[in-house]
Parts: C-alpha cells; structure tokens; sequence
C-alpha cells in the first residue's frame, strides 16, 4: 500500500502539473491518498491551487482593462515602446 503513496517531492511535482494538465488515474490516485495522510502535502497543494487562482484572476483583470483602453492611449503606449527600443539600438 506505502508504494501507492509517494513521496512528497513527488506529490509536489504532481500538484503542479495537476495546474497544467491531467493527470493520469494511477497519478490522482497516489497523490489524493498522500494528501490525506499528509497534512505538509495538504497545505502545499492548497495554497499552489489558490495561488494559481489568483493568478488567473490577476490575469484577467488586466486582460479587461487592456480591452478597454482608449485608442489614443494604446497609440501613446506604441509610440513610447518604439521610441525606447530606438533608443536601446543606439
């Protein structure tokens, strides 16, 4: 039964890919049954997840905030941008 556990290094490895991708049956399973028996796992997996969270939610609001730009402003913006990368060339 212990073979099905993992380690923890191992089970930090899954919890973030589990933020990434699937995992496999054979990967959920050892890692679920780790986490119930570890509560450093437990805490590690739960903050990755919200974490990850709030990331995503900070990436949405800047999504929504680029999307609402002024035309004039992304013009400035663009012109700022160019005009430094001219200068970095120099």
């Amino acid at each position: 039964m212990l073979k099905y556990m993992g380690s923890c290094k191992e089970v930090a490895r899954l919890s973030s890919k589990a933020l990434d991708s699937k995992l496999t049956f054979s990967e959920k399973l050892g890692m679920r049954f780790h986490v119930l028996m570890c509560g450093v796992c437990r805490g590690y997996d739960n903050e990755l997840r919200q974490l990850a969270e709030l990331a995503r939610r900070k990436q949405a609001e800047v999504t929504d905030e680029a999307s609402e730009m002024g035309e004039e402003r992304k013009d400035r913006v663009k012109a700022n941008v160019q005009l430094e990368i001219e200068n970095a060339a120099e």
